[in-house]
């Protein structure tokens, strides 16, 4: 991912899937000096020693599918790297983490439902743009499609499958989210990964996004 986002931003070609190893991030590093101690604070921003923000409020109080996928995710980025800043509804939910954590409101969370999710798509326009706008952070990452509008810096988005545009009848209001808000995230990333092939074949049948703008990486 670190690699697709600075492919992303000089413009360069595709990076290949080993690349991790030499990116600009991996390089520029920064030592935490050892662990860094969680902060715990709600809407606390993060500090200037932490270059990427994780859009992983996603995660719940039970997290299941994608919440699990994100925490995995960050699971593994903490092992190699801690100059990035979580923010998550649950951030006991990640364990012990090198890297420095932001907890979201509660309601936030996926458990409340359709109420939950609506209020996170508010948090993420208003209060993730402040933070952002007001912090070093050099990009976003989403490990879910939904993401900042517009962002103030550079983001990079996952989509994991478009089911609710595949069969509506079974996903009755999420299909309308992936219809009208998804197409504008991801035109507003710099960077799209799919975590199949067939993800990216449905990403650009169903939206006016550059082929080349969509990769595949995955999980």
């Amino acid at each position: 991912l670190f690699a697709a986002e600075r492919w992303a931003r000089r413009g360069g070609g595709a990076p290949s899937r080993n690349s991790e190893s030499g990116s600009w991030w991996t390089q520029r590093r920064r030592s935490s000096g050892g662990l860094a101690r969680p902060n715990r604070v709600t809407g606390t921003p993060m500090t200037a020693d932490a270059r990427l923000a994780i859009n992983a409020s996603i995660v719940g109080g039970n997290p299941t599918g994608l919440g699990i996928y994100s925490i995995k995710l960050i699971r593994a980025l903490d092992e190699i790297r801690n100059d990035f800043f979580v923010y998550a509804s649950s951030s006991g939910a990640f364990g012990s983490l090198r890297a420095r954590t932001g907890r979201v409101p509660r309601a936030t969370r996926p458990d409340y439902g359709g109420r939950g999710h609506v209020v996170r798509l508010l948090w993420l326009q208003v209060a993730l743009r402040l933070w952002l706008s007001k912090t070093r952070s050099q990009g976003l990452l989403n490990t879910v499609p939904e993401g900042v509008l517009r962002s103030p810096v550079p983001q990079v988005t996952v989509v994991h499958d478009l089911l609710p545009l595949r069969f509506p009848p079974e996903y009755p209001r999420q299909q309308y989210y992936f219809r009208f808000l998804v197409p504008r995230i991801l035109s507003d990333s710099r960077l799209v990964i799919a975590d199949s092939g067939h993800t990216r074949t449905d990403i650009l049948d169903h939206y006016d996004v550059p082929a080349g703008k969509v990769k595949v990486i995955y999980p």
